[in-house]
């Protein structure tokens, strides 16, 4: 990829779904979820932001990850923990092209981050992958940081509860059909929120390889 790209991931969410435990140490595949993501994503950007929710987090993921990484702690006013990383990044982020993944998709693939940076357009302030349905994924997105941060710095804070609610406030919304850039998107965007679903990854990890 020749163009400046930060790969920011989101670390901080607090797990509720699973007792709290701090998903991105939670062993996928005998692998801590967030090694492999990074490691799957290693050399496509300029540069891997992890955003935390505090310095402790920070310590817990520095005994795993021994890759060249970046941790910035969310800060900001909103009450959306995704939403208040949204806005720390957009303030770090070296690179004006933002690609945000989350910590609890194990099974993304590299093809699939790089298909989706090249289908985003310099005239779109995100692209974001849709469903057949019209269900989108909206943690997983490449943003244009300048009008990132201006949504999040200009807009008031009641009108923006939710990722999707920034939208409304973009210029240009890109959709792009997910499967035209993963070719197994049920496996690839399997998000691990519950005991279920961690049962159904470690059943993954027998037939699917990064």
């Amino acid at each position: 990829m020749e163009k400046c790209i930060s790969i920011a991931i989101l670390a901080g969410g607090e797990g509720q779904r699973l007792g709290g435990i701090f998903k991105p140490l939670l062993d996928i595949c005998n692998e801590p979820m967030i090694k492999r993501i990074i490691r799957n994503i290693e050399g496509i950007g300029y540069e891997v932001l992890i955003s935390v929710r505090n310095s402790e987090q920070i310590n817990l993921l520095k005994n795993v990850i021994e890759y060249n990484v970046r941790y910035i702690v969310d800060r900001g006013t909103y009450r959306n923990g995704i939403l208040r990383a949204l806005y720390s990044i957009s303030q770090e982020a070296n690179c004006n092209t933002i690609a945000i993944l989350p910590c609890d998709t194990p099974f993304i693939r590299r093809e699939t981050i790089v298909n989706l940076l090249k289908s985003h357009r310099d005239e779109c302030d995100v692209s974001i992958p849709v469903w057949p349905n019209g269900y989108i994924e909206p943690i997983v997105g490449v943003y244009n940081r300048n009008s990132l941060l201006r949504v999040l710095e200009y807009t008031p804070r009641d009108n923006i509860i939710a990722v999707r609610d920034l939208y409304r406030y973009m210029h240009s919304v890109c959709y792009i059909d997910i499967y035209s850039i993963s070719s197994n998107p049920d496996k690839e965007f399997l998000n691990i929120n519950t005991n279920g679903d961690i049962a159904k990854a470690q059943t993954l990890c027998q037939d699917f390889s990064l």
